[in-house]
């Protein structure tokens, strides 16, 4: 267990800037989740952490001890990647053992460690089979139960569900939460999927170009968030976004409010509300909620509302958007 301490680091290749002048502490036993959009930097971040990237300038501090020249290995860290990386030939058995007999642990101690960790992700009944036998599920727990094995101080987790289907990806993200709870160690997880970042994280960074956007909790970024693109990137599905609306704002202002936010009007209009005209253009039933899409002064808006909405694409539609729970942006994307 321990803490981890990244002071003023940057990464670059060449002249291409990838990370700049980034710092950020992260409390032992913490689950953080680092998130953003594509090229923003956080995959070369936890490399970074993890000793397979170099930095071109600044610290990295792990329980106290800077780590910026130790080995990957030395580093007592332990990496769960995307794609698995299981030995083809091995069993589940020897895939989790592999890293403890590189360790060299006694016999008796890699077999309790490696059936402790089996029994705490439900893979008993697996561990004579191979790779290619089990589930997509299966492997993950098993790349998971790889790094438990070695009883880190840190685990490392890169997109580790982004090749899973929704079904699996949602139990999964059950169990790596549970599994937070269980070893009770740092988690420092990467994903570009905001709804793995809300669900399973203590805490949020959100990186944009290689700069952080925002720290905190999932309900401070999604209730307070520090500007138009941690606003965009947090909820789903994502905030609406209007330019200088006729009568709700003036000048280059932006208005920022949340599909759940915007309702169907009646003949009311209750206090801190608005109401607008718009034209159908999708409908998307969900059952107990339909995702309304709604041109309005040349914009695109979603309104989620309760229900089946009957209505046909070219339907007008009066809308209710409660400003009391929306958002101003500058021409910058500051909050205003």
């Amino acid at each position: 267990m321990a803490d981890l301490k990244i002071s003023n680091i940057s990464k670059s290749y060449d002249e291409n800037t990838i990370i700049e002048d980034l710092s950020l502490d992260i409390n032992d036993k913490e689950l953080l989740v680092l998130v953003g959009p594509s090229g923003c930097g956080k995959s070369t971040l936890l490399r970074m952490i993890a000793g397979l990237e170099d930095i071109t300038r600044g610290d990295i501090d792990i329980g106290g001890t800077r780590v910026n020249d130790l080995e990957p290995g030395k580093r007592n860290i332990a990496m769960v990647f995307q794609n698995y990386a299981l030995y083809p030939h091995m069993s589940v058995y020897q895939n989790i053992a592999f890293g403890l007999r590189a360790m060299k642990l006694s016999k008796r101690e890699i077999e309790y460690r490696v059936q402790q960790v089996a029994a705490v992700l439900d893979i008993e009944e697996l561990i004579f089979r191979k790779p290619h036998e089990l589930s997509g599920g299966q492997r993950q727990r098993v790349a998971i139960g790889r790094a438990m094995v070695r009883e880190p101080s840190v685990f490392l987790f890169d997109e580790p569900l982004s090749n899973l289907d929704a079904k699996l990806r949602g139990n999964m993200r059950a169990e790596i939460k549970k599994l937070h709870k269980t070893v009770n160690t740092t988690i420092i997880y990467v994903t570009h999927d905001q709804t793995e970042a809300m669900t399973l994280a203590d805490r949020i960074v959100v990186l944009d170009q290689g700069k952080i956007q925002q720290i905190g909790s999932p309900l401070e970024l999604y209730e307070n968030p520090a500007n138009q693109f941690v606003a965009g990137f947090i909820g789903s599905p994502e905030m609406n976004f209007i330019r200088a609306p006729k009568g709700i704002a003036m000048g280059a202002i932006t208005l920022g409010i949340r599909p759940e936010h915007i309702t169907i009007a009646g003949d009311d209009t209750p206090p801190g509300h608005k109401k607008i005209k718009g034209t159908v253009t999708v409908t998307e039933p969900l059952g107990a909620e339909t995702l309304l899409t709604v041109n309005y002064a040349e914009n695109e808006l979603v309104a989620k509302v309760p229900g089946i909405f009957t209505a046909n694409v070219g339907d007008e539609v009066r809308l209710l958007l409660n400003m009391q729970k929306a958002y101003l942006f500058n021409e910058k994307g500051e909050r205003v």
